[in-house]
C-alpha cells in the first residue's frame, strides 16, 4: 500500500510540474515575442518606403507619357495660343481626371490627375513673332489624402514661338 501511495504522489507531483514547465514556456515564448518585435519594425518599414518609390517611379513615367501628350497638341496647334498665353495665376487647365495606378493585382492606387499650363512674359523675337517659356506642371494628388502619402508634383519647361500678341 506505501508502494502505491508513493507512486500516486509521485505521479501527481510530476503532473503539477509539467503544468508549471508548459506556463514557463509559455512566458518565455511571450517574452522572445515583445523582444523580437522591435526587430520586425525596420524590415516593414524598408518595404514600405520601397512601395511608395515604386509608385513615384510609375507616376513620373505617367508623366512623362502625359508630357508627350502635351507637346504633340502643342505642335500640332491643338491648344490655341491665346491658352499658351496664360500666366501662373489663370494657369490654363489641360487636364483633370482620375487615375489608378496598378503595381500588381492586390497593390493599387488612384489618383486625381491635373495638368496645368502657363507662360512667361512674352520676349519680342521678330516685328510680328514673339516667344515664351511654357510651364506645364502634371499633379498626381491621392484620392485618400494624408501626412504619408502627399501629391506628387511635375514640372517640364519648353520654349515656345507664336504671333506677337499686343
Amino acid at each position: 500500500m506505501e508502494k502505491f501511495a508513493l507512486a500516486h504522489e509521485y505521479f501527481s507531483l510530476m503532473r503539477r510540474k509539467r503544468a508549471f514547465s508548459l506556463l514557463e514556456v509559455l512566458i518565455a515564448l511571450v517574452l522572445i515575442s515583445l523582444c523580437a518585435l522591435p526587430l520586425l519594425n525596420q524590415p516593414v518599414l524598408l518595404v514600405q518606403r520601397e512601395v511608395e518609390e515604386i509608385y513615384q517611379a510609375e507616376l513620373y513615367a505617367h508623366a512623362e507619357l502625359e508630357w508627350g501628350k502635351v507637346k504633340e497638341d502643342l505642335l500640332l496647334n491643338r491648344i490655341s495660343w491665346d491658352c499658351v498665353c496664360s500666366p501662373k495665376k489663370k494657369a490654363y487647365l489641360l487636364a483633370n481626371q482620375e487615375v489608378e495606378v496598378k503595381l500588381s493585382s492586390t497593390h493599387s492606387r488612384k489618383f486625381q490627375k491635373t495638368v496645368y499650363l502657363w507662360s512667361s512674359r512674352p520676349k519680342q523675337i521678330a516685328q510680328d513673332e514673339e516667344g515664351r517659356l511654357l510651364t506645364v506642371q502634371i499633379i498626381y494628388a491621392p484620392k485618400v489624402a494624408s501626412k504619408s502619402h502627399p501629391p506628387h508634383k511635375f514640372c517640364y519647361q519648353v520654349t515656345a514661338t507664336g504671333p506677337h500678341q499686343p
